[in-house]
């Protein structure tokens, strides 16, 4: 069966501890899987481990990759049983849901010979930590697919880490079997959704999206962005200070904000921040004094 050019790159270098494509809907990530990855691996497991698929839910995980590998390998791929396992290729599987930590409770202690895992965005982050402590064969591997989630998520932070790991990142239009018509039908309705949903879903990157208060800005902040040559063909009215004192150990905030003549915009000229939790310090009244009017002498002299 062919392949795209990005599917055979990951089968020429998936021999990693971790291999991932993270990327667009539709790139084809998954259907390499199912029809060669999966299979792969699984045939090579030599009984030391467990061999287990991870899915946001079972009923995801099914969907998602069991039924696809059933229509692909007829008569080798069987039903979930009622204690989540599956024979495939001979081999006895684990299907389970990642969503929530206790659903794998059953892997307590357990050693890992090949995982698996789907839509790795969506789980409970203590299943992946669990995950990680339980491929300990010598040849152990995990293969795994997902969709950009914001940049600060907890997968993101390992996929940058410096672990043992092979990524690929897939655009929509790295899927070259796709028909030109579907491809811009589906980049216009991502589109129509949001620059940070289209960012997600078409160009496979990891954007901002989910808890956005103004969606405008979120999605497109540079459009937000003014200069100091702006501030000069746009004098300002007013300029004032907004003041929020944080108690029960939560921050202290400063934000210095103009208002431009006629009040046509708003801008936030200057902001302070100050985080415990982050700094592992707190201030007592006179270094929040101190910090206020060293701000707003700041403020003062330069707006």
């Amino acid at each position: 069966m062919p392949l795209t050019d990005m599917q055979q790159a990951y089968l020429a270098n998936c021999n990693h501890r971790w291999n991932i494509k993270t990327g667009a809907t539709g790139s084809g990530k998954t259907f390499l899987d199912c029809l060669a990855v999966i299979p792969k691996r699984v045939l090579a497991c030599k009984g030391e481990g467990l061999i287990v698929l991870l899915g946001n839910t079972r009923g995801t995980l099914e969907r998602n990759v069991l039924e696809p590998m059933r229509d692909i390998w007829p008569g080798l791929v069987g039903q979930i049983s009622g204690d989540n396992t599956l024979s495939m290729f001979g081999h006895k599987v684990y299907a389970l849901g990642a969503d929530s930590k206790k659903h794998i409770a059953r892997l307590q202690g357990a050693t890992i010979e090949y995982g698996y895992g789907d839509e790795i965005t969506t789980w409970a982050q203590g299943v992946f930590e669990m995950l990680k402590s339980r491929l300990r064969c010598a040849h152990s591997h995990f293969d795994g697919t997902c969709n950009p989630d914001n940049p600060n998520h907890w997968f993101k932070t390992f996929l940058d880490s410096d672990a043992d790991i092979f990524q690929q990142a897939y655009t929509i239009d790295d899927n070259t079997f796709l028909t030109p018509e579907f491809v811009e039908n589906i980049k216009a309705e991502y589109l129509a959704a949001g620059n940070a949903y289209y960012q997600r879903y078409i160009m496979g990157k990891w954007a901002t999206a989910d808890g956005s208060i103004y969606r405008l800005f979120s999605d497109e902040p540079a459009r937000f962005i003014v200069t100091r040559d702006w501030l000069q063909s746009h004098p300002l009215q007013a300029v004032t200070i907004g003041v929020d004192f944080g108690g029960m150990g939560s921050g202290h905030a400063f934000s210095c904000t103009g208002f431009e003549r006629g009040y046509k915009s708003l801008i936030t000229l200057a902001e302070w921040y100050h985080n415990p939790k982050k700094t592992g310090r707190t201030l007592d009244p006179h270094q929040i004094e101190a910090a206020f009017v060293d701000f707003a002498r700041m403020c003062a002299q330069e707006y």
